[in-house]
């Protein structure tokens, strides 16, 4: 995981939003926010459409491994900015193009949530 999010950074792999917890965080911010592509096998969120709820996601970093809970999924437009938005309950935010696997732009993205197992 690179920080940001610009299409360079999600060339490489997954991209957290600067301005949102970090993952382990979200108790200090609310929402921790990480991008993908789906298209991508080796560094993307390939596998995401196939989670449900109660499913486990861990998140392996430099500074430790985290765990979170599936809470569920939605099909979002592509300008609903306020998925980033800090507040609320710790949540985890992954987001990722929608129809799955899509290699052009759509207006389309998939939101899951997920909350952190303590």
């Amino acid at each position: 995981m690179r920080e940001g999010m610009n299409k360079n950074i999600l060339h490489l792999g997954a991209g957290h939003a600067a301005q949102t917890a970090l993952p382990g965080c979200e108790d200090r911010g609310g929402v921790c926010f990480i991008s993908a592509h789906t298209h991508r096998t080796d560094i993307g969120f390939k596998r995401i459409g196939e989670l449900h709820v109660g499913d486990e996601i861990t998140i392996d970093t430099d500074y430790g491994k985290f765990r979170y809970r599936v809470k569920g999924g939605r099909v979002i437009s592509n300008s609903a900015g306020e998925v980033m938005r800090p507040g609320g309950p710790s949540v985890l935010r992954l987001l990722t193009c929608y129809p799955f696997g899509i290699l052009s732009r759509t207006k389309w993205r998939y939101l899951l949530e997920a909350e952190p197992i303590k």
